[in-house]
């Protein structure tokens, strides 16, 4: 997205049950073509990222397809050509590197996505079930048995990841339903900070410009980390 704004309006295409298509065209081994890429993105999650990507001011039209081939002036899956390749270090500078262009400091710190805040809750919480490291348990527990931690934050996530949460770390913590991903941005847009490890909340939070502490995988550098942001509010354990 901070790449489809540098460009200015114009009008975007989501690729609809292309993740295989691609996983092959960008030359990834047969281990990356996990259960969970297959078919993504759905109808359903179309439907969930339509609000939010009509919101923003820079987009035209957003319009769905299934042709995999279908040309355009800018392929944003190309990035996946360059990250990991030529390339090693967060999701946005490996985009600014695929089209050319400079990423300064002002990148860093600039949100590109713009939403109304919903304060529903002071601190958001996200745990997916994938990109975990065991290490960081221990501090997980010490955030859940803060004062107060359950009247403060709320859960956003899937039932399974919900479930996991509360069963490891013991805690009831309620939970938030948005009805879609507009929503999810203004709910994070309306808090102060969001505890997450590497989910769409957490890329959620990165273009709203809002502090985080991000669980990270400790298999490569931190600076390599294709999710680290050196931002002064943002925070890696």
């Amino acid at each position: 997205m901070p790449v489809v704004k540098h460009f200015g309006k114009g009008d975007f295409y989501v690729k609809l049950r292309s993740m295989e298509h691609t996983s092959t065209k960008y030359g990834y081994k047969p281990e990356h073509k996990q259960p969970f890429h297959l078919q993504k993105l759905s109808d359903e999650d179309f439907r969930m990222l339509l609000p939010l990507l009509e919101s923003q001011p820079y987009i035209n039209k957003v319009t769905s397809t299934d042709d995999s081939s279908m040309q355009t002036t800018h392929d944003l899956d190309s990035f996946r050509g360059v990250l990991w390749r030529s390339f090693v270090g967060n999701y946005v500078e490996s985009y600014y590197k695929t089209f050319n262009i400079p990423y300064t400091a002002q990148d860093i710190i600039t949100p590109w996505l713009e939403v109304e805040p919903k304060p529903v809750a002071q601190v958001i919480i996200a745990r997916t079930l994938r990109h975990r490291d065991p290490n960081t348990e221990t501090r997980w527990k010490q955030y859940v048995q803060l004062d107060d931690f359950d009247k403060a934050a709320v859960f956003i996530g899937h039932d399974d990841e919900y479930d996991d949460f509360v069963n490891r770390f013991s805690n009831r913590i309620p939970r938030y339903k948005p009805k879609d991903f507009l929503e999810m941005a203004q709910v994070i847009s309306g808090a102060d900070h969001v505890i997450s490890n590497g989910t769409f909340v957490y890329s959620l939070a990165q273009g709203l410009g809002i502090s985080s502490s991000l669980e990270t995988l400790k298999d490569r550098t931190l600076a390599s980390n294709e999710c680290y942001f050196n931002r002064p509010d943002c925070f890696y354990f």
